[in-house]
């Protein structure tokens, strides 16, 4: 298991931020002929997904 951890600037959104992880995990799980799982986690509220 591992944390997944972007590089963001101002401009960049959270829904960016989102696709650029799934487009990093599809291409891993190309390389590595081999399925990925991701999980999310949800925010302290426990009622809201970012």
């Amino acid at each position: 298991m591992q944390l997944v951890e972007i590089e963001q600037s101002r401009s960049t959104t959270r829904e960016q931020a989102v696709a650029a992880v799934s487009r990093g995990l599809k291409k891993l799980s190309v390389q590595l002929d081999c399925h990925v799982i991701a999980l999310s986690q949800l925010n302290d509220d426990g009622m809201v997904r970012e």
